[in-house]
């Protein structure tokens, strides 16, 4: 399988070296993914670096309890706080995952976190809902308004876990971004990363303790899954809408992001969602890295310059050097195409090095990636003597000259005729 994938890149490489660079799009081959709708995200760059389906409208129970864990994060000053589980919090899930939750249970906010994202208890989903607005209807408005300040354009909460609201929905892309959110928040990765929690003793039941449903992070269930090199994130199933998982990746100081779900089992038996992401995050950890696509030290143009003895022009050059993130294999000499222009046509000296004096702007398959000033490569010291002789026969030095003259002409012509006028009537007395 290997080589076969070894293969088809060269093959893929070799078309892009005719025909031009590859697109981000034909880097993977979506075909590989069985889930029918993934993503992979870059949290440090902001950018997706493969999508399948990834806009496409999806059950928002895969990231419900993910939402109210931020909010729950965010609402609570202290994480010991204790809460008394309220009877209307915990009725209607029947039949859906929960810790067992009991009414007048006391419980701290931080099992009701832990217990809600590493064992995926719908109950602790909802009591926390309860305690911070008073009814899971109420509560679902906050995390609309939240989803909106995240800045997720396709997502409609109905409740905090998910759980019979057919009209919910989100998309992969959003899931995405709603996670690279709550990484942010601090301790949320300890949470989601944590493979077994127990809560102790409380006014209702003894020592209980959950597992993971991410079997990526325990081989306490099922050992075929464990992958030391994933970090959290969360796994839901529903018979209806499959396996969907989400987990994170880090490698040379990047973290990666990748959501796959949809899919059921395979032939054989397996998840196919957690083969899925690994690939995927493994694939982009390698495909990627930063690359320089422009280089300070280019020289883009030239501008005139007057008034110097020592110059009369000035090279221009990118105010800095500029790096994106791309395909490792990126021939950045052919696949980066550059435009520029000149904010001025010359120069009067002083030119002090670093001048603004234009804009360069860069553009990977027809986007735009970034832009930086031009500048003057160095500076040029002003000669006085040209200065003043351009001074003195400038268009405004001339047009003043010629104006003062007029008014001269003028005013004398006036007084003259004035003296006149004096002159005859003395005579004529």
């Amino acid at each position: 399988m290997k080589r076969k994938f070894s293969l088809f890149l060269c093959a893929l490489m070799l078309f892009a070296s005719i025909f031009g660079i590859l697109s981000q799009a034909a880097m993977y081959n979506e075909n590989k993914v069985n889930s029918p709708y993934a993503a992979v995200y870059n949290a440090e760059k902001g950018i997706f670096l493969f999508e399948k389906n990834a806009d496409i409208r999806i059950s928002a129970s895969n990231c419900a309890k993910i939402m109210t864990a931020i909010l729950a994060l965010e609402h609570y000053q202290n994480l010991d706080t204790v809460i008394t589980v309220p009877l209307a919090s915990i009725q209607g899930l029947e039949g859906a995952t929960i810790f067992g939750l009991l009414s007048g249970e006391k419980v701290t906010v931080r099992d009701l976190i832990y217990t809600m994202l590493v064992g995926n208890c719908n109950d602790s989903a909802s009591v926390l809902a309860c305690d911070m607005e008073k009814t899971n209807a109420l509560f679902a408005l906050k995390m609309n308004e939240k989803a909106a300040e995240i800045g997720l354009k396709d997502t409609f909460f109905k409740n905090s876990t998910g759980l019979g609201a057919k009209d919910s929905y989100t998309t992969v892309k959003d899931c995405l971004l709603l996670a690279s959110y709550a990484l942010g928040i601090n301790g949320f990765s300890d949470i989601v990363n944590t493979a077994k929690y127990t809560v102790y003793e409380t006014n209702k039941h003894g020592n209980k303790t959950v597992y993971t449903k991410n079997y990526f992070l325990s081989k306490q269930t099922f050992a075929d899954y464990y992958w030391q090199d994933a970090s959290g994130f969360s796994a839901t199933y529903t018979d209806e809408e499959g396996y969907g998982l989400i987990s994170t990746y880090t490698a040379y100081s990047m973290t990666y992001i990748c959501m796959c779900t949809g899919a059921h089992k395979s032939d054989a038996g397996k998840i196919l969602a957690y083969n899925d992401v690994k690939n995927l995050l493994r694939w982009a950890s390698t495909e990627y890295t930063t690359l320089k696509v422009l280089d300070s030290s280019k020289i883009f143009d030239e501008v005139p310059v007057r008034l110097s003895k020592e110059r009369n022009y000035v090279s221009v050059i990118p105010e800095s050097s500029i790096y994106a993130y791309l395909p490792h294999d990126t021939d950045v000499s052919s696949a980066i195409e550059q435009k520029y222009e000149l904010s001025v046509k010359e120069l009067d000296a002083p030119v002090k090095m670093g001048d603004v004096v234009g804009k360069v702007t860069l553009y990977y398959e027809g986007e735009e990636i970034a832009s930086c000033n031009l500048v003057a490569k160095f500076s040029v010291e002003r000669s006085g003597a040209l200065a003043f002789r351009a001074a003195l026969f400038s268009p405004q030095m001339i047009i003043s000259v010629v104006v003062f003259a007029i008014i001269c002409a003028v005013f004398g012509t006036l007084r003259f005729l004035a003296l006149l006028k004096i002159l005859k009537r003395g005579n004529s007395e």
